[in-house]
């Protein structure tokens, strides 16, 4: 019998994303235009931003298996389970990283328009996935308040701030448990952006490079000598490889090596490979942004990965990240903790589990996602005078 960290079930969770997208793809006429919208070197990495959202929902599928079966919201043992959502994550900032850095490189950064595109980007979506927790948690309190009012007050405060102030309740409810817990990463981006004109002094590639070797350096001693600012250096190590890929990509005979065939072989046996290393060797794991930056700088200089990242499905999948990086948790806790239940989850044995996330939840996100998408993300993002689809194309005739 499979293990319930068995890569199959990735796998097999993927196949059936790909499908519901590719038929949102194939036959409704908004999303067959939306796919044909993603053209240019960087259209493989719309693709590879779907592969990352929907790996993140796979992580938290193990994690949620782990909540029923042992009672405990811990990382999965099997790295590449962990590697889909810590590792994902330290993709999509290097995305970031890259994204917003060559229009520094490029030009002078607006503040006011950055943060004003951002907040339209980033906003509409989460205060409707927030309004939905609020009304998940009342309904598991029976909409009786279960902490101090001022607590309360304090906890919805937050909760509307973006991400900026990080909290895991709402009434008093973890908010594991009413489809909340991802937005601890928007706290990062919120930062990246607001700290990106300041930085924009040290786009010349000199000082670029200094300022690089400083920050390593930092967070190479941070943990004996600065721990408490260890997770922050920590977790912003995706924003600077993809600040540093930002000025490779510019480099056209490196460009053109990482587009071959042989250059995704390797990044992706690098991935593996340290994966099956960090399996075996808990005491000293090599780091998931390390191990990830082949594959971000490959795809970065137009590599395809086999064409699978520029595939209808994938580019479909990729628009609609946002949505489901927000949303599946959400998904989760209806389809998974509530529909099911946790007696009824704890008796079934892990092919049961996962026969149902990926025949039935993965699918559903996927909807939801697309659906949000098209009716809270598109109609906001014309009004961003500075919406990601500009920054990728700027970044994308920078890198041509």
């Amino acid at each position: 019998m499979l293990e319930p960290s068995n890569p199959l079930w990735a796998i097999l969770a993927y196949a059936t994303a790909g499908l519901t997208a590719a038929l949102f793809a194939r036959y409704l006429p908004y999303y067959r235009q939306l796919v044909k919208s993603s053209v240019g070197r960087l259209a493989p990495l719309d693709g590879l931003r779907g592969f990352l959202a929907f790996g993140v929902f796979i992580h938290h599928s193990r994690i949620t298996y782990g909540l029923v079966t042992e009672n405990t919201w811990a990382m999965p043992p099997n790295q590449l389970y962990a590697y889909l959502g810590r590792g994902c994550v330290s993709v999509f900032f290097m995305v970031s990283g890259f994204l917003f850095w060559s229009r520094a490189i490029d030009k002078r950064i607006d503040p006011e328009r950055l943060l004003v595109s951002r907040f339209w980007r980033i906003m509409p979506l989460y205060w409707v996935t927030t309004i939905v927790i609020f009304i998940t948690a009342g309904w598991l309190t029976h909409w009786k308040l279960q902490v101090d009012s001022i607590y309360f007050v304090r906890e919805v405060a937050f909760w509307l701030t973006g991400g900026y102030f990080a909290i895991w309740t709402i009434n008093g409810v973890p908010s594991v448990l009413c489809g909340g817990g991802v937005a601890w990463s928007l706290l990062y981006e919120w930062w990246f952006y607001l700290a990106l004109p300041l930085m924009a002094i040290l786009a010349p590639v000199r000082r670029f490079a200094v300022a690089l070797m400083v920050f390593f350096v930092l967070r190479r001693i941070a943990p004996t000598y600065l721990p408490e600012y260890a997770p922050g250096l920590d977790q912003s190590t995706g924003f600077a490889l993809g600040m540093l890929a930002a000025y490779l990509v510019r480099i056209e005979r490196l460009q053109l090596l990482m587009q071959s065939p042989v250059v995704a072989f390797f990044a992706v046996a690098t991935i593996a490979g340290a994966l099956i290393y960090n399996q075996r060797f808990t005491v000293s794991p090599i780091s998931y942004e390390y191990i990830s930056f082949p594959l971000f700088l490959a795809v970065v200089c137009g590599n395809t990965i086999w064409k699978v990242l520029t595939r209808p499905w994938a580019l479909l999948l990729g628009h609609a990240s946002y949505s489901i990086y927000l949303t599946h948790l959400i998904v989760i806790c209806f389809l998974v903790q509530r529909a099911v239940g946790y007696p009824v989850l704890q008796q079934i044995p892990a092919y049961r589990y996962w026969g149902w996330i990926i025949s039935v939840v993965g699918p559903v996100l996927v909807v939801v996602s697309v659906l949000t998408y098209r009716f809270v993300e598109a109609p906001f993002l014309a009004r961003a005078s500075m919406s990601s689809k500009k920054v990728t194309r700027t970044a994308a005739s920078l890198a041509g």
